[in-house]
This record gives structure tokens, sequence and C-alpha cells, in this order.
């Protein structure tokens, strides 16, 4: 059956590509391959191809999409998937998991999951062999070469392309009515609070013993409660959508609200989005800082698990420089004190910031996904 299957495959490849591009991320019609995907839908390349978004799902399209023209979802285990795309597609743009290149043909553009900063010691997102040579989208050259080599490749197995993430335009250009949706008070403030993933629920792996920072012990949570209550201050926490977080929310905490990728996609709110229109970030050993670098706002890190996290997965670059301008927060005072400080409008690491800014992103103004786009047009031009 083996040899019947490879034989009927070889047949497959014989046949010429077709005008299709397939797109994938996590969570499904997200992320960088998305904001690609809208950019190229705007210049009009859906006229000409066929657009297909690989799911986990069921192989539905959002709302937001079913009107768009030449486009359609399919589950990425499917034989449709497999017999009636991956063979064909031209084009191969993906932001989480590297699907399988068939041809070597197939233009392939890995659009990025997020920059080098933690290590990867498990080498689980290793760019397989037949994803040689695709175009990789990095923020800059420098930082570029930590990400290559978190991936398990050397600069010389892929082509960097420094022309920075397509979802960071969207922290630039926010949406001013998504605050609308979490506070209608005058002054309110915003704080988008990214924590990265530690442990999942009902798993022995773990990278720290607990799941997110200061809140996971109720006292700690209601301190820090109260304190965000007196300043006028949203908490908005986006855990890591496998970490386990069920006793959190019994809490009850008035000022710190937990959202999801599902209440994202209710109310048709971009996660970048949303970021760009918060105040301040909060996150820990996550790549966003980076990415918020670009809108000049104060960066807070929850490090109450700093030791144990380092020990476990530990971190592919020189944290010192890479952090310079975020604020490490080892307690939950601390945390107190930077809610106040974004409240009152006091950002003594500023300067610091902007510095790392200018040392991260080979471009700050928010046109990424343009540049991108231009890039995969011309690609195809040449299949």
């Amino acid at each position: 059956m083996d040899f019947l299957k490879q034989a009927a495959e070889r047949v497959i490849a014989l046949f010429p590509l077709k005008n299709i591009i397939i797109f994938e991320s996590l969570p499904d019609f997200a992320d960088n391959t998305r904001a690609v995907f809208d950019e190229l839908v705007r210049q009009g390349v859906n006229k000409t191809y066929q657009l297909v978004w690989t799911t986990h799902g069921d192989g539905t399209l959002p709302d937001d999409l079913k009107d768009v023209k030449n486009v359609k979802a399919v589950n990425m285990n499917s034989a449709a998937y497999k017999y009636c795309y991956s063979y064909f597609a031209k084009a191969l743009i993906v932001g989480n998991f590297f699907m399988q290149r068939r041809r070597p043909e197939q233009y392939y553009l890995y659009a990025a999951h997020g920059a080098a900063f933690k290590a990867i010691k498990d080498r689980r997102y290793s760019v397989p062999k037949d994803c040689r040579g695709c175009d990789f989208c990095v923020l800059s050259e420098g930082l570029g070469e930590y990400d290559v080599r978190n991936l398990n490749v050397t600069p010389n197995d892929v082509h960097m392309l420094p022309l920075g993430y397509a979802r960071n335009d969207r922290l630039l250009h926010p949406d001013e009515n998504v605050r609308r949706l979490f506070t209608q008070e005058e002054g309110a403030k915003l704080i988008y609070w990214m924590p990265t993933f530690r442990q999942k629920s009902g798993s022995a792996h773990a990278y720290s013993s607990i799941s997110i920072p200061f809140i996971h012990d109720r006292e700690m949570a209601e301190q820090i409660n109260e304190a965000a209550k007196a300043h006028n201050t949203l908490l908005i926490v986006k855990p890591h959508p496998a970490q386990d977080v069920e006793y959190i929310k019994n809490f009850r905490l008035s000022h710190i609200r937990l959202i999801d990728n599902a209440y994202l996609a209710a109310h048709g709110i971009d996660n970048y989005g949303l970021l760009g229109a918060c105040d301040a970030l909060l996150t820990d050993y996550s790549s966003v800082f980076y990415d918020y670098l670009l809108c000049d706002r104060p960066i807070g890190l929850c490090w109450e698990d700093f030791e144990e996290y380092n020990r476990n997965e530990g971190f592919t670059v020189d944290i010192d420089e890479a952090l310079e301008g975020c604020e490490r927060l080892y307690t939950a005072d601390a945390l107190c004190a930077f809610i106040a400080d974004v409240a009152e409008g006091r950002d003594r690491l500023r300067e610091a910031r902007n510095a790392n800014k200018q040392r991260v992103h080979k471009y700050t103004d928010g046109r990424s996904a343009e540049r991108i786009a231009a890039h995969v047009i011309k690609k195809l031009a040449e299949k």
C-alpha cells in the first residue's frame, strides 16, 4: 500500500502548479499570517488566486471572510487538503506549524510566530528538511540570527527577510473602538497582560510550579485588584491557550479580567489590535515585548518565578540586552507600583526602551504587511 501511495503521489506531482496560496496560523485565521493574507486581499491577489486557509477545526470560514472572493478553508489533516491543494499550490504562507512542502518549486514563506527570546531545548519548532530554503520573516538581521538558531537551522538554510512582522502594523494602527468594549470611563487605563505558557493541565511537563505570576495566589490577586481599582485601571489577562486557569476564574476580581481567543473572535477583535489600543504591556518570558517596543509605552515583566523558569527553559539571547527598557517585577508590591506609574503617566525607562527599539526593529513605520505582500507577489510572478 505504501508503494502505491508513493506512486500516486509521484504521478500527482507531475501536474502543473495552480494559482493557489495556502495559509496556516495558530489560532486559525490569525497572527502574522492573517495580516499578510489581509494585505494580499487588499491588493486584489484573490482575483487571480484561490486563497486556502488550513485549519485545526472543521474547515469553516469565520464570518468576516465568508464574503471575500475566492477564499476557502479546509482541515489541514484532510484528504481534500493533501490531494486537492498541497500538491498544486504555488505558495505556502505559515506562521506556526511548518506545513509540508510537497514540491521544491513551491514558494514557501514563514511569516513567524515570534522572535527568539527563550530557549527551545526540545527543538519542537525545528524547520523540517523539506522547508529548507524558505523565506523567513525577521524583525532585523541581528535578531534573525537568533531566530534561525532557535529553529535548528543556520542562516544558510533559510532566506532571512528583515521586513518586520505583518501583525505589528496593527500595533501602530489600532482600532480605538476596542477600548470601549472594556471601559467607558474617562481617563481609565488598560494594561494588557500576556503571560507565557508554563504548565498544561494534566501534564507532568512544566516550566514553572505556578500558572500566572502573582494572581495564582488569591491574596496577591486581591491586592493587585485593589491597586488597579484605586488607579482606575483594568488588567486584561490573556493566558496562553494551553494554560490551566480555571481556579483563577473563581476569584471574581473586578479589575482583572481574563479573556481568551474565543472572546476575541466573538467580538471581532484582533489580538494585536487590542494590544495596540492599551496603555501598557505586562508579560514575562514572551517575545511579545519585542513587538510592543514599537508602541513607545511601558512594559512590565512579571518575574516571580524567574529562577525556576530560567533553570527549566532558559534563554537564547542576552536577556540584559534584550530587555533594555523593560521593568522587571518580582513581587506583587512591584506590580502594584507599576500600575500606579502607568495610571499617573510616569515612564522612567522610556529613553532606554526606545534605544532598544532601534536595535531590535529595522522598520518602525507600520508598513511591514505591505512590504511582505509585495515580496510574495514578486515571487508568485516568477512561478
